[in-house]
């Protein structure tokens, strides 16, 4: 779903796997990166994966990250709001969530959606290590990212719309906006946020 490169050259990388997913392996429930592998037992459940590649082509790590409770068979909406980002010293990695979203480490609090469709959006180190990870969106329907750019070193900005059919709203941390039909919205955040 999407990958960028830093500036040593080394690659990374976001997308979505079910079980019976291969990579490089006949194994019917593991992805496998290099001597790096990652697996789910969830049959028909989607989940995502981070990892990173070096410039000459080796897998350094591979993070999994998914919707372990979620309503429906596909529990992550895997078809919007997947981006990943990097600036000098950072990943950042978005998706859409339904239920609750795990990120397999103790290190770092699952989220869980206020409704379904809701939007994630984690930094990480560029060893693989998870930094912040926080959720946003409306009370109704769904949500979705459209696009994330890093507008400065100090500033990022999250481009989405909100579905809404009724009286709904909008939360982004201590903002809030209210709707009644579908909204497009243009966050701006201080990454000294996702520190």
């Amino acid at each position: 779903h999407g990958i960028v490169v830093d500036q040593l050259g080394n690659s990374y990388t976001i997308g979505t796997f079910y079980r019976y997913a291969n990579h490089g392996s006949q194994s019917d429930n593991k992805l496998i990166f290099g001597s790096h592998d990652i697996s789910t037992s969830d049959a028909g459940t989607g989940h995502l994966y981070l990892s990173k590649i070096s410039t000459n082509g080796e897998w350094l790590w591979a993070k999994q990250f998914g919707d372990s409770t979620g309503s429906g068979s596909q529990a992550v909406d895997l078809s919007q709001g997947l981006h990943i980002s990097i600036d000098s010293n950072k990943i950042y990695a978005s998706a859409v969530f339904d239920g609750t979203l795990s990120f397999y480490d103790s290190n770092i609090q699952d989220l869980t959606s206020t409704i379904s469709d809701n939007i994630m959006f984690a930094s990480l180190d560029f060893q693989g290590n998870w930094i912040l990870a926080t959720s946003f969106g409306g009370s109704s329907h769904g949500d979705s990212i459209t696009s994330v750019s890093m507008l400065n070193e100090d500033l990022i900005s999250i481009l989405g719309w909100s579905t809404c059919y009724s009286s709904c709203t909008m939360q982004f941390g201590d903002l809030q906006i209210s709707a009644t039909s579908p909204q497009s919205f243009l966050l701006v955040i201080d990454k000294l946020d996702f520190q």
